[in-house]
């Protein structure tokens, strides 16, 4: 499946995440390179500490509003980003080693023990690292 997939993180906190999100998201065309609308946009405001996920239309059924608000909530602030020379950056690094997903584009954790686990409060993982509520 190919997805196109960007990072923008804001140097300054916008009015509105939401629109601001839309904008670069339309402003770049992400997505626009795919055999579809398969566009994914992380946007990070840490001086506002605030992120937004905007989803390519065809990548609606599978990164609901339900999965990306959970992972905005939950997982991208503050759990995977941190601070570097050239100021706050998110760490993809931790993220590629913890979340991975199957053939069916469902995420599950790699690895239960780690230093974000604390975020998982509201679910509990099966033997194979898929979320469930509790």
């Amino acid at each position: 499946m190919d997805i196109h997939i960007m990072a923008v993180l804001l140097e300054e906190s916008p009015d509105d995440i939401d629109k601001e999100a839309a904008n670069i998201f339309q402003e770049y065309g992400v997505g626009g390179t795919t055999h579809g609308a398969k566009g994914v946009l992380f946007l990070i405001d840490p001086a506002g500490k605030q992120v937004r996920i905007e989803i390519g239309y065809d990548l609606e059924p599978i990164f609901t509003d339900g999965v990306t608000g959970y992972i905005e909530r939950r997982q991208m602030t503050p759990f995977f980003l941190k601070k570097g020379r050239q100021g706050w950056m998110m760490d993809f690094a931790s993220m590629n080693r913890l979340v991975g997903f199957n053939h069916k584009n469902q995420w599950h954790l790699k690895q239960r023990n780690h230093n974000y686990m604390f975020g998982f409060k509201e679910v509990y993982f099966d033997k194979n690292g898929f979320p469930h509520k509790k």
